[in-house]
């Protein structure tokens, strides 16, 4: 028997994908979380964005916090004044693997509970406000202009 001339098949068009809020705040949870257990500070304080150090007016970055800025002139050697201070830093004792082993042994919990107990409980959530909830704001972004942007 002859063989039948089939249709070729159409094209799909791969879509960008939308910009997920949700995905987006749980990283940045965990992110907050992972940077407060290592480095006793909050993710915009060590990246330099803010100067929320502990304490009360006037507060400076006490021992067992670390920036990005002072991991960096830590590790290089040179201070924020340009000047070589040596490989462990100018204010640590036991250098900066100390400081990161004394913060990750007080904060296991908080380590913990951000690195296994958050992703969990965003697992949970979206199963619990699935799409009956999510599907009208989804469409209500969608309307209102908002086409890169998924809840």
């Amino acid at each position: 028997m002859a063989r039948r001339k089939s249709k070729a098949k159409a094209r799909s068009r791969s879509r960008k994908s939308a910009f997920n809020l949700t995905n987006a705040a749980q990283t940045l949870i965990v992110a907050n979380g992972v940077s407060m257990a290592m480095f006793r500070t909050d993710l915009p304080t060590f990246l330099g964005l803010a100067q929320n150090f502990q304490g009360g007016y006037n507060a400076g970055n006490n021992s067992n916090e670390l920036t990005a800025k002072e991991l960096f002139s830590g590790l290089t050697g040179m201070g924020s004044d340009g000047i070589n201070h040596g490989k462990d830093g100018k204010q640590w004792a036991g250098g900066i693997p100390q400081v990161l082993k004394s913060n990750l042994k007080a904060q296991i919990p908080l380590l913990l509970t951000v690195t296994v107990g958050v992703p969990i409980a965003f697992k949970f959530g979206k199963k619990l406000l699935a799409k009956p909830i999510i599907n009208p704001l989804n469409r209500t972004l969608k309307m209102a202009g908002v086409k890169g942007v998924k809840v």
